[in-house]
């Protein structure tokens, strides 16, 4: 049978517990700084090996043999248009569970940040203002869809007038009809175009964020 921890045992004991849990706090904390110092050396190895490698190749890009990558921003607009394209399509092949499919991907902006980097090409890619035209396109694609449905639907009206003054009822069942595929037809395309321009701001968050990575 073990003794029964009397009164004064108890209290010679609680020393060494405070001792005890002090030690364990004192180790807890030493171990974090000790992550903490790890993964600051991890960012800082990093940050110099992203920097060496745009050193490597900048002057060789700025030679003259690479003359023709001096306009290379200008083509930027048609990669992104290729590149949205293509994860539109992978996201469609996620819904329908099919193979090469994808839900996000930013070694595109990633690299189109490393390249235009190396290039120097940064401000003449922004003085484009790309992603703000793709914006203003969005939109005025919005405002054409509201004004073409609100065309037919006054049209659509009139010609049901017509028929019931005419006593033609089969003109109103048409003109109803061609009306809600009209209304479908435009859902589809704002749909169209809510991906597109959703799709558009993903990149430009990714391509900017990205430029944080080889900034001085």
């Amino acid at each position: 049978l073990l003794p029964c921890a009397t009164s004064d045992s108890a209290n010679a004991s609680e020393p060494i517990v405070r001792s005890l849990s002090c030690v364990i706090r004192r180790g807890a904390l030493l171990e974090s700084a000790h992550r903490l110092s790890q993964v600051e050396e991890s960012l800082k190895a990093g940050d110099l090996y992203l920097h060496s490698l745009g050193a490597v190749f900048a002057d060789e890009m700025a030679s003259a043999k690479h003359a023709h990558l001096n306009r290379f921003f200008v083509i930027v607009p048609a990669l992104t248009l290729s590149f949205v394209e293509q994860m539109l399509v992978a996201k469609e092949k996620l819904a329908k569970r099919a193979r090469d499919a994808a839900f996000c991907d930013d070694g595109f902006a990633v690299g189109l940040a490393y390249v235009l980097r190396l290039l120097r090409q940064d401000a003449d890619f922004a003085a484009l203002r790309w992603f703000e035209s793709v914006r203003a396109h969005c939109a005025a694609q919005r405002a054409a869809l509201g004004r073409r449905g609100n065309s037919g639907n006054s049209g659509g009206n009139g010609s049901n007038g017509g028929g019931n003054s005419g006593g033609g009822g089969n003109s109103g069942v048409v003109g109803a009809s061609r009306g809600r595929e009209r209304d479908e037809a435009n859902a589809l395309a704002l749909a169209r175009i809510d991906a597109f321009e959703s799709e558009f701001e993903l990149l430009y968050y990714a391509h900017y964020s990205a430029r944080i990575f080889f900034s001085d």
